[in-house]
């Protein structure tokens, strides 16, 4: 059998049976007529019919919100903020795992973290009042070094954001809500840019019109591989249902990393970064330093892939923007 991909045939389905339907028309108190009509798409159920059709269909909640949401976003926006999914869907949790198993390695780094920002947006930001939902990684250190920064990996956005994130490169330090998060190996959340201004006056976040902030780490073990990071344009956005659901995504991200990419706590000490403005004029050069790096190793009679490459150049950014937070007038 296909699965439903509406709500309108997800429901046709749980009511096959006339009785079925005439024991939900009786517990809606509508006309078993007006079930029909919703089914067949011929009318349409208001916000109360359909909160009362949640109650009534507890083991097919779930399930069921998540497709009524794609055709209503404003009936579960208009009562309160907290009208979400309380819990990653169980299907999603199936397809993650599908993937990591389907993937080598290096690309479910990639794949897995694109798939689980994606699913988080849609998640949080049903009515896409603009949100940016960002996977942020260790930058590898020289053997024997601490970890010194993080970086973006992987994100998705709703405007005012790009819908990819990952091409805005920005590296971060202890003077960001990430950086800290990862830090101190627990959740941070901002309600509003006030609040952020207080406690991190050195951080300027990946877009101006950044409000609310969520970091989570992404951890394994009590060894971390980086943070979970979810902005919204509005004030006050996230609610604790949404940190819970925010915090079972980085849950689900480790998932999607190798045993080595993990660190310890304690091999972590985060420097001082620059503002994203002054990161600029270093971080595009990334490309170019990928191969730089590339050719100094041929001259040196090593030949390095890209993928072994690209840790090594940021690397080099690193220090070129430890050097620039050194000398800055803050």
């Amino acid at each position: 059998m296909n699965r439903a991909e509406t709500w309108r045939e997800f429901l046709g389905e749980i009511v096959s049976s006339a009785k079925e339907r005439k024991r939900l028309a009786n517990q809606l108190e509508i006309n078993a007529a007006t079930l029909t009509r919703w089914i067949e798409n011929r009318s349409d159920p208001r916000q109360d019919n359909v909160l009362a059709l949640l109650e009534a269909l507890p083991h097919h909640r779930q399930r069921l919100t998540e497709l009524l949401i794609l055709e209503f976003p404003h009936y579960f926006s208009e009562t309160s903020p907290n009208a979400i999914l309380p819990e990653i869907p169980s299907n999603f949790y199936y397809h993650v795992i599908k993937e990591s198993t389907a993937q080598p390695p290096q690309i479910s780094a990639i794949v897995i973290p694109t798939l689980i920002a994606q699913q988080a947006l849609g998640h949080l930001d049903p009515q896409k009042r603009g949100m940016a939902v960002v996977v942020i990684e260790c930058v590898p250190p020289p053997k024997g070094e601490k970890v010194r920064s993080l970086r973006i990996l992987q994100g998705r956005g709703t405007p005012p954001w790009d819908r990819m994130i990952e091409e805005a490169t920005q590296l971060f330090g202890k003077e960001s809500p990430v950086g800290h998060a990862v830090e101190q190996g627990r959740a941070i959340v901002l309600p509003n840019a006030d609040v952020r201004k207080q406690q991190y006056p050195l951080y300027t976040p990946t877009a101006s019109w950044t409000e609310s902030e969520m970091a989570f780490p992404i951890m394994r073990h009590n060894k971390l591989v980086g943070s979970l990071y979810i902005a919204s344009t509005q004030r006050d956005y996230f609610t604790p249902e949404m940190q819970t659901v925010g915090l079972s995504y980085s849950m689900l991200l480790t998932i999607a990393f190798e045993t080595a990419r993990f660190y310890e706590i304690n091999t972590i000490n985060l420097g001082l970064m620059p503002s994203r403005e002054q990161q600029h004029s270093v971080l595009i050069h990334l490309q170019s330093t990928i191969k730089q790096v590339m050719v100094e190793y041929k001259r040196n009679g090593h030949i390095l892939t890209r993928v072994e490459a690209e840790p090594l150049a940021w690397s080099k950014l690193e220090q070129e923007l430890f050097r620039i937070s050194a000398e800055s007038d803050f």
